[in-house]
């Protein structure tokens, strides 16, 4: 006798999320940057991944979350030079500013 066997699974974009955030996570103990980085490009996938690749904003989003995750030294292998120099400087200013009430 031979039967069909369907399995339907209702998940919901919230839990799908938090498995996929919590392999990303688990990622970060056992894999190397690129794998890491791989991994976030994977979670991603829509239309306009390959655009704002090349625009940069993909790569500084990522940074934004492995910096959740990581050490300084890990950001500051993802980050350009310069542009953590300008990322620190414009917090410094902003807190200067907030101190001064202005």
């Amino acid at each position: 006798m031979k039967g069909n066997c369907t399995l339907e699974l209702d998940v919901d974009s919230v839990t799908l999320n938090n498995a996929m955030s919590k392999a990303v996570s688990d990622a970060v103990k056992s894999l190397n940057i690129e794998q890491i980085v791989n991994a976030e490009v994977t979670r991603r996938i829509g239309k306009s991944v390959s655009k704002s690749i090349q625009d940069g904003t993909f790569v500084r989003a990522v940074a934004k979350n492995v910096a959740k995750e990581f050490d300084a030294n890990i950001i500051v292998s993802l980050l350009d030079i310069e542009e953590l120099k300008t990322m620190v400087a414009e917090k410094i200013s902003q807190k200067i500013i907030s101190k001064m009430g202005i």
